[in-house]
């Protein structure tokens, strides 16, 4: 084991030479705060467990772990996070042994999830307490948590494969979220989660039904029933987790990542020097525009429409929004709520946030200097980035529109009107945040990786502390329209708070200049920083 201890003290070498620079702690500061509420939920759930009303756990427990099972291996994938990740490039030309290999990748896939790995340890916990039930129960965590590790493994590895694929990956995506969302388009009105488990989805696992699903077969051990059947079924699907994992860890090990990301790239391009409709719609903002504004803008629109992790956020907010004009439409909105236009509209907000709010010099990493050495002003590039930002929202917006129109979804003149004001002022108050937050907490990023490396909790955390309150216009908004019954004055008050939103945003804008000119060398270092063998 000299070579996994080798690469886990690279990556805390690495770590420690990074903790420093442009606002890490802060990063750590709000994962913290994060997974500390899950240990509260997870301290919840041990007490529960404790609890030696049996019936109710056996009527509970299948279902619950279903939904943890959903959890763990979905929602990392639809918010485009793979977790910590050996850097395989990296490692390659090292004699390190595969199967270490493949065990360090295996402990990683727990940060892809923490906050169910959190859960399940604290049922175990109150297993152990819980004076009915057999305290051995609680291994049965184990071969769950592992079969868990080992699937999010192997489907990581298949989807980076065909993600790294040119021509394929945007494909890939789009399957992918609709795969996910599909059955969430053909629920009925009115059911609860309650129903949906008894009636749509049974293999959730009735007590009395045979323990053939990882969910049903941990249920009976942790209560201890048909311990040799449900035992038997967990090791099988153990088994199979890590065989599968296994087969695709080697098969993205022998991977070429660059002689697939340069596949077709060599294919002549005919007409390549003539200025076509794309070509003149990269070129609009400099037409409109004077320099140095126009071009910046351009660069921007034009950068990440190629970039591969911004076309496949994209791709995926377009996609979710299937899924929100569903549950809305059929789940009875209020008339006096946010539209499923509106909901879709925020969702991509928190997408499209990670490349273009929040960390909007990521994509230009060490390139980022010039910003600097430059004779113009670095308001200006600030001023570029958020307006591209708003662009693509905007674009995003009309697609969500389009799809809603060709499925037959409500889609009324007051609907788009609604999302795009509330969407509007939202982005205002947004960005006004995100300029200090892209410049004190700076970080680079692979605009060739379709999926992050870090967990879904850091964009989760942000949404829990952030996203809140900029949303506090909107709600107010809706709370006027509610109390005097008249969308004269929703949408009076969205145009009053719009400009409370333009006079932060100038005071913000100005304040981020002024740290960036403190912190800049600190920010051009962060960006320009290397990973370590493993991606964070």
């Amino acid at each position: 084991m000299n070579q996994a201890f080798a690469v886990l003290w690279a990556q805390w070498r690495t770590f420690r030479n990074y903790s420093g620079k442009s606002g890490a702690w802060l990063s750590i500061g709000v994962s913290v705060i994060w997974y500390g509420g899950w240990v509260v939920a997870a301290a919840i759930a041990a007490f529960t467990l404790a609890d030696p009303e049996v019936d109710v756990l056996e009527r509970a427990l299948p279902g619950t772990l279903l939904l943890v099972s959903l959890y763990w291996q979905a929602v990392p994938l639809l918010m485009a996070a793979s977790g910590l990740a050996l850097d395989l490039g990296k490692l390659k030309p090292y004699p390190i042994p595969v199967m270490q290999l493949f065990g360090i990748e295996l402990l990683l896939r727990s940060t892809a999830a923490l906050e169910m790995m959190l859960l399940v340890i604290g049922g175990s916990i109150g297993i152990l307490f819980n004076p009915v039930l057999p305290a051995w129960g609680a291994l049965a965590a184990i071969p769950f948590i592992v079969f868990h590790m080992s699937l999010a493994l192997g489907i990581r590895d298949v989807l980076m494969r065909l993600m790294n694929r040119r021509r394929v990956r945007e494909i890939v995506a789009v399957l992918f979220v609709l795969f996910m969302t599909i059955p969430r388009l053909f629920f009925r009105p009115g059911a609860g989660l309650r129903k949906f488990f008894s009636e749509e989805f049974a293999l959730a696992g009735i007590p009395n039904v045979a323990p053939v699903f990882p969910w049903t077969a941990t249920a009976h051990l942790l209560t201890g029933k048909d311990l040799l059947a449900a035992g038997g079924t967990m090791l099988a699907w153990m088994a199979v987790g890590c065989a599968f994992a296994l087969w695709q860890f080697r098969r993205t090990l022998a991977f070429d990542v660059e002689e697939a990301r340069s596949g077709g790239s060599g294919r002549a391009t005919a007409g390549a020097g003539k200025a076509g409709i794309v070509e003149r719609f990269y070129r609009l903002p400099s037409a409109l525009l004077r320099d140095p504004l126009g071009i910046l803008i351009e660069k921007e629109i034009r950068y990440l429409a190629r970039a591969p992790r911004f076309r496949m956020l994209f791709l995926m907010s377009c996609a979710f929004s299937l899924v929100v004009a569903r549950a809305l439409t059929r789940g009875g909105a209020s008339a006096w709520g946010p539209s499923f236009l509106t909901g879709a509209s925020a969702y991509s907000l928190l997408l499209l946030g990670e490349v273009c709010v929040w960390n909007s010099f990521g994509f230009d990493r060490s390139a980022a200097q010039i910003y600097f050495v430059a004779p113009l002003r670095f308001s200006r590039v600030l001023v570029a980035k958020n307006i591209s930002a708003v662009f693509w929202i905007m674009v995003q917006l009309a697609a969500s529109t389009g799809i809603s129109m060709a499925l037959g979804f409500p889609v009324t003149v007051k609907v788009i009107a609604e999302a795009a004001a509330v969407t509007g002022v939202v982005a205002l108050f947004l960005l006004s945040a995100g300029n200090f937050i892209s410049i004190r907490n700076a970080r680079p990023a692979d605009p060739q990786s379709s999926m992050r490396s870090r967990g879904a909790g850091g964009s989760q955390a942000l949404l829990l502390l952030l996203y809140p309150v900029v949303f506090i216009p909107a709600a107010l908004a809706y709370l006027a329209r509610w109390a005097l019954g008249s969308e004269l004055a929703f949408f009076g008050l969205l145009a009053v708070l719009g400009v409370m939103g333009g006079v932060v945003y100038t005071f913000a804008l100005e304040f981020a200049v002024e740290e960036a000119d403190k912190r800049k060398e600190t920010m051009v270092a962060a960006l320009s920083a290397g990973q370590g063998p493993i991606s964070s």
